[in-house]
């Protein structure tokens, strides 16, 4: 390389290193005044003897008036609760012979949904994962890559809708091609708040994650028409008008009437890992989408037919460049030209790792939450809210931390779950009472009125101590990470890698009030974005740090 050529590219590394947004969300999330007490309710039957003990990933409710529960774990059963005692409905493991549930956290018995009128017709809806070339598929990514897990979506129908155990009969809808273990199928769901004459009722949303091939090798996978991965799409699961003549594309879709090869059953479109989906009971009945992001962004999105939402473009509000995915990027000066529709809530990864979004509280167990989204982050457990009315497009709506109390002590969701990961999921029973579910210790916990009362004003709960920015930052391999205490109390610090995973424990000591610093050696950690999550008297506060080699 001559003189001239390696100065261009030193100045190009040097323009990109500038451009990265080092911290996108500043400001931290903190606890807004709103407090709730934690119920435990019951617990699934372990199907692991070792941590998750079951792999629970919602509760919902059969919308026949029966008042039953139904829980499914990813391992391949789905649960009918009733008074609170779990016994099982289906086992698809057993009627599926070639049902997996690894490699992958979201591998197996994905969704399941009952259609509007189940009561009278025994419908309902599953999702899981098979082995590739399990079956033809109806969907393949247009780039050539090697195949991973099918996943499929299956009708089926109870020949007695009030049963327990289910009979009945089944048929297959759709089968997809998936070239990752990761982001499959995700959340699938009917639009609770339209009645039967409506243009969407009975019409069935699944969200479908990207597969990871932005990383994998295939970004040209996703972001375009012609796949149906990264995609939330709708269908009629009663029609017959798609290719494979099983279900039927609604006439409304945006893309219903487009020519080639664009997949007409796409709603919406750019998502990385659409992870939940829910919508407002009350108020404009906005549809509220949970996607969970790369290495610096979990969003909270209204969802619009025929919007891009991005992905792999755009994490957040920022750009994202896959080739350097641990940071983002100022959005550019012509951005408006590309039409993104951008997320109306955001958090970063100094707050949690991935967000599982949640519902609009419309109960009337806990009135100060009334219309407040609850959503969480899987990983540290925290519960967040935000106003609904606030939740607009073109704009950033703050978030809140719920206080979270057990028999009317402030705690953590990662204390009383006792592990340093929570596997957090939301379930809504039939009076929109949320529920809070953990893998990891296979519970349904319920959210009730805090026994002491809830604060309803905006005022925030003064911090007992002050995380600073460690120092130096980059680093390498050591650096500095300094606290200041307001009152005695016991210190646990915990460093965890860029992917969420915890990489040591380093302290859990007690310590006086006053200032402290403790000293982190990296030698053995690879370079990379690390955060430092500092817990004191039940508050937690994190900061990211930049391992630079």
């Amino acid at each position: 390389m001559n003189k001239s050529m390696f100065l261009f590219v030193c100045l190009l590394s040097f323009v990109a290193v500038q451009a990265q947004v080092g911290d996108p969300v500043p400001d931290p999330i903190v606890q807004g005044g709103l407090s709730v007490e934690i119920e435990d309710v019951f617990q699934i039957p372990a199907s692991s003897s070792s941590n998750p003990l079951a792999r629970i990933n919602i509760l919902k409710t059969s919308k026949d008036n029966t008042g039953r529960h139904f829980v499914n774990d990813l391992r391949g059963k789905l649960y009918v609760i009733i008074n609170a005692v779990p016994s099982v409905f289906l086992d698809l493991e057993a009627v599926r012979s070639n049902f997996v549930d690894s490699p992958g956290l979201g591998t197996g018995f994905g969704m399941f949904e009952f259609h509007p009128e189940f009561q009278s017709n025994g419908i309902f809806y599953t999702t899981h994962a098979e082995s590739p070339n399990s079956g033809t598929p109806d969907f393949t990514p247009p780039i050539s890559a090697t195949i991973r897990l099918q996943w499929v979506l299956t009708e089926w129908t109870a020949s007695d809708p009030q049963a327990n155990v289910f009979s009945g009969s089944s048929r297959e809808l759709m089968r997809v091609d998936f070239p990752g273990t990761i982001h499959g199928m995700q959340d699938m769901a009917f639009n609770p708040t339209v009645f039967s004459g409506d243009a969407d009722y009975g019409m069935l949303y699944l969200c479908l994650g990207d597969a990871g091939v932005t990383l994998g090798g295939t970004p040209g996978n996703t972001q375009v028409f012609n796949s149906i991965l990264g995609n939330i799409i709708r269908i009629d699961p009663l029609g017959n008008n798609s290719a494979n003549g099983e279900y039927g594309i609604p006439a409304d879709n945006p893309y219903a009437t487009a020519q080639g090869d664009t997949v007409r059953e796409i709603w919406t479109r750019g998502f990385r890992n659409p992870h939940r989906i829910s919508w407002d009971l009350a108020g404009d009945n906005k549809m509220l989408i949970g996607d969970i992001g790369e290495r610096n962004l979990e969003e909270v999105n209204i969802g619009i037919p025929g919007a891009n939402y991005g992905w792999n473009k755009r994490e957040g509000t920022f750009l994202f460049d896959f080739q350097t995915r641990d940071f983002v990027y100022p959005l550019p000066s012509n951005d408006s030209t590309f039409n993104y529709t951008y997320p109306v809530a955001q958090y970063d990864h100094d707050e949690g790792f991935a967000i599982v979004g949640g519902f609009v509280y419309r109960g009337t167990a806990i009135p100060e939450l009334l219309g407040k989204y609850v959503f969480g982050d899987i990983v540290r457990g925290r519960i967040f809210y935000v106003d609904s009315d606030s939740l607009i497009m073109g704009q950033q709506a703050g978030i809140s931390e719920l206080t979270l109390m057990v028999n009317g002590m402030p705690t953590t969701l990662l204390d009383i779950v006792g592990e340093s990961r929570a596997d957090l999921r939301f379930g809504l029973d039939e009076q929109n009472e949320i529920y809070v579910l953990t893998k990891q210790d296979a519970m349904v916990r319920k959210m009730v009125a805090p026994i002491t009362g809830i604060s309803s004003n905006d005022e925030q709960f003064p911090a007992d101590f002050i995380l600073y920015q460690n120092y130096p930052n980059p680093f390498n391999p050591s650096t500095t990470i300094r606290f200041e205490l307001e009152r005695n109390g016991l210190v646990e610090l915990n460093i965890y890698n860029a992917l969420g995973e915890r990489i040591g424990g380093f302290l859990e000591e007690a310590y006086p009030a006053g200032y402290h610093e403790f000293m982190w050696q990296g030698d053995e950690e690879t370079s990379g974005v690390y955060f430092y999550s500092m817990k004191v008297n039940g508050q937690h506060q994190t900061r990211k740090m930049l391992l630079m080699r």
